[in-house]
């Protein structure tokens, strides 16, 4: 009986890093994280300054999405600086449990910031419905609703903000701080 050849170097098996992740996947993934989370913040960033430079602050409704672009930049900014801290200081049992809260801060916003901006889109359609029944009061219902998906309102500028709440909480996917279990309590704390 001849023993089975050895494996090709590429095909060895991967050395499990912490939480069973192979050490590349997970140097992988942090980057991908990284990735996400800067391109949702260049979103908030650029859609904050859009709406500023068009006067989107005339009322209540036109107020929301700059309150949703400050939550959701301020919970990626806790997220990031929770994971710097974390590794920074010794024995956190609180920074890990910190940390964590932070990275559900950011799906929790990211939720928010979605909600809100399929919201937008349907005040966007209903402005625009209206302006074009106001203007065409006897054009047929698809006529209508083709013109106000083309109206002075952009339906998909909502959208953008979508974007980046899927973005950052895509970021937060089968992320290693949130399956950990956070170490037991002693008694009496």
């Amino acid at each position: 009986m001849t023993p089975a050849p050895a494996a090709p170097p590429h095909e060895a098996a991967p050395r499990a890093g912490r939480g069973g992740e192979v050490a590349a996947d997970a140097a992988v993934a942090s980057q991908y994280r990284r990735f996400l989370l800067g391109t949702a913040v260049a979103i908030y960033v650029g859609a904050a300054a859009e709406l500023a430079l068009v006067g989107h602050y005339e009322g209540w409704t036109q107020v929301v999405p700059f309150v949703l672009i400050a939550l959701g930049l301020g919970a990626v900014l806790w997220a990031h600086i929770g994971s710097r801290a974390g590794g920074a200081q010794p024995g956190g049992a609180q920074t890990a449990g910190a940390g964590r809260r932070a990275l559900l801060a950011v799906r929790l916003t990211s939720a928010l910031v979605v909600a809100g901006s399929v919201v937008g889109v349907g005040l966007h359609v209903r402005g625009n419905f209206a302006f074009e029944r106001e203007i065409h009061p006897a054009a047929p219902l698809g006529g209508a609703l083709w013109e106000a998906a083309r109206g002075a309102s952009p339906l998909l500028a909502p959208g953008a903000l979508a974007l980046a709440g899927v973005l950052a909480a895509a970021a937060m996917w089968r992320h290693p701080a949130l399956r950990q279990t956070p170490p037991p309590r002693p008694p009496g704390a």
